[in-house]
């Protein structure tokens, strides 16, 4: 099973957006990352639901770039039809997150 606790389907109905935080420093882990994004995008009651993907510790050096994951994840080639947005940000020094969760915001408010 990757990271995803079984009792996360639970939440699917109530489910406005999903969050998704990649270790944008953590290459080892990305194609896991990969198939726990997609596996969840595929559930039918998150079809419709926006995506905001947050690339964290884009501070650290070496780290993968926003577009760079997201060629890596598949959701510029088409992948998904749903809104979505992909983000850098550093949770340690609290840059990006402001930009991305109004971004999320804002969907939501136009839904």
């Amino acid at each position: 099973m990757g990271f995803r606790s079984p009792y996360w389907r639970c939440y699917y109905p109530q489910t406005s957006a999903i969050i998704f935080v990649i270790d944008s420093a953590d290459l080892d882990r990305l194609a896991t990352s990969r198939a726990e994004l997609l596996t969840m995008l595929a559930e039918e009651e998150l079809r419709e639901v926006p995506l905001l993907v947050f690339c964290n510790k884009q501070d650290i050096p070496g780290a993968l770039s926003p577009s760079k994951i997201s060629d890596e994840l598949g959701l510029a080639g088409g992948e998904t039809t749903r809104q979505w947005s992909i983000r850098g940000c550093s949770a340690l020094k609290g840059e990006g997150l402001e930009e991305g969760l109004d971004w999320i915001a804002n969907v939501l408010q136009k839904q």
